[in-house]
């Protein structure tokens, strides 16, 4: 949900500030979640 909301802040965010704001910070958001979904995975077999 998260991933979905700086996506749409970098593309229709009137203001500008949040915009870059999105912009610059949504490929961090994206890695960790890719971070938190490979973590998921490692200990969802060891349960």
């Amino acid at each position: 949900m998260t991933v979905q909301l700086f996506e749409e802040a970098a593309r229709e965010a009137r203001d500008p500030d949040v915009k870059a704001f999105a912009d610059r910070h949504l490929p961090t958001v994206r890695d960790h979640l890719q971070t938190a979904r490979k973590l998921k995975a490692a200990v969802e077999p060891a349960r």
